[in-house]
């Protein structure tokens, strides 16, 4: 990816910089901060939990980054459409304006697929309009929409996952994912989504850039999600790092270890909660467990704001 920045920034004619600070956030907030006057916008490629983990850290620091002139390429995460939608109205950008791009892989297969904005627009109505993806067949939650990339990859789906067979003439390797996944015709999924659009209200924009989106695009790999160990709340993925973060804070540092499991449970009534094992330096009152939930669940709902839609 760096390479290909690098060779994108010497073949344009205007200036583009590149840099690359890993997991630094403090680096990475220093140099929004240096270019914020210098230039129009800037995109950062990151896993999507730790965007509003980089916000956080901006105002511990003192610091407004220009959330106006960020974009995102992000990879590594499925996450809700809500996330976007949140973090676009938070930035001030409009719904059918290019904001965040999503792209799905593997170190082991390379990128299988990206969304368009097409795809992402159709996305966020879906996401929007929950009887709408009921009667396209979208039921638990509404899928990530790629575009299939890889013209030598042979992808079968089973019911635990996705068997991914790079080929070169003959087959290099299998590698299995553990994503729910289905696949679509683009022409097909595009063709019934204008057709039972008519029966909703959806925004004029959006539909529009759906509508005049070639036929002709590579179909689609429609992810759900992990069909393994994937901690879903009401729709929302929730991150390990965003449960790391939290837990592992100086504010409970005196009290827990660190050490926890998480786990959704589902009740009778069809309502969902976060059930959480934590160990503890010392004995805590029941009144002290619940003090210390609810600390936990709204400063997670502070790092998640999708979390805020339950």
């Amino acid at each position: 990816m760096d390479l290909a920045l690098k060779t994108a920034s010497t073949n344009i004619d205007y200036t583009f910089y590149t840099f690359s600070c890993g997991m630094d956030f403090d680096s990475i907030i220093d140099i929004i901060t240096l270019l914020n006057c210098e230039v129009e916008q800037i995109i950062l490629i990151i896993v999507p939990s730790f965007i509003f983990l980089l916000q956080e850290k901006a105002k511990t620091l003192g610091y407004d980054l220009p959330l106006h002139k960020l974009r995102y390429m992000v990879v590594g995460k499925f996450f809700p459409e809500h996330f976007r939608i949140n973090l676009q109205h938070k930035s001030q950008i409009l719904a059918e304006e290019p904001f965040l791009y999503s792209f799905y892989g593997s170190t082991e297969t390379t990128t299988l697929g990206a969304e368009s904005l097409p795809s992402i627009c159709m996305r966020k109505v879906l996401a929007q309009n929950p009887l709408f993806a009921e009667s396209l067949g979208f039921y638990e939650s509404i899928p990530a929409l790629f575009h299939f990339s890889s013209q030598d990859t042979f992808i079968e789906v089973k019911e635990e996952g996705i068997l991914v067979t790079k080929w070169q003439s003959t087959p290099l390797f299998r590698y299995f994912l553990g994503d729910k996944v289905n696949l679509y015709a683009w022409r097909d999924l595009k063709q019934e989504f204008l057709k039972v659009a008519v029966d909703y209200d959806i925004s004029e924009k959006l539909l529009s850039i759906i509508k005049n989106s070639s036929d002709y695009l590579p179909d689609i790999l429609a992810l759900e999600g992990r069909s393994d160990k994937c901690l879903i709340l009401g729709g929302v993925n929730i991150y390990q790092d965003s449960l790391n973060t939290i837990i592992r804070s100086q504010e409970l540092e005196d009290i827990l270890t660190g050490i926890y499991y998480a786990k959704i449970i589902y009740h009778e009534n069809g309502q969902q909660a976060l059930k959480l094992a934590l160990e503890t330096k010392k004995t805590i009152n029941v009144q002290r467990e619940k003090d210390l939930y609810t600390f936990l669940i709204r400063n997670l709902c502070k790092i998640q704001t999708d979390l805020r839609e339950d």
